[in-house]
């Protein structure tokens, strides 16, 4: 994951991606933030976290996933964690350190 960056996933806020599980299963879910964590006191890239929020249901659970953003995109495969659900829908983070 080392060519993912902030600066590549800050212009795709507010976009829509598609997650893909192990399994035929899909959904597709908004970027809602591209948050900048905090240095570390070594050198590497800039840690960051993405937060995406996916329909109520289902609740996908913490696991690698294939995240798409277009038919033209390169898929990623980035670990999510489901960290908030209510009514309005699922919230999954990915951290990058």
């Amino acid at each position: 994951m080392a060519e993912f960056n902030l600066e590549h996933f800050a212009p795709l806020q507010g976009k829509r991606f598609v997650l893909h599980g192990d399994d035929t299963s899909s959904l597709s879910a908004e970027l809602l933030e591209v948050k900048r964590l905090p240095t570390p006191p070594f050198e590497g890239r800039q840690p960051f976290s993405l937060l995406f929020k996916g329909p109520a249901s289902p609740v996908l659970p913490q696991s690698i996933y294939r995240v798409a953003h277009d038919s033209d995109s390169q898929p990623m495969d980035i670990f999510l964690v489901p960290v908030s659900a209510d009514a309005s829908g699922a919230c999954y983070e990915a951290v990058f350190s």
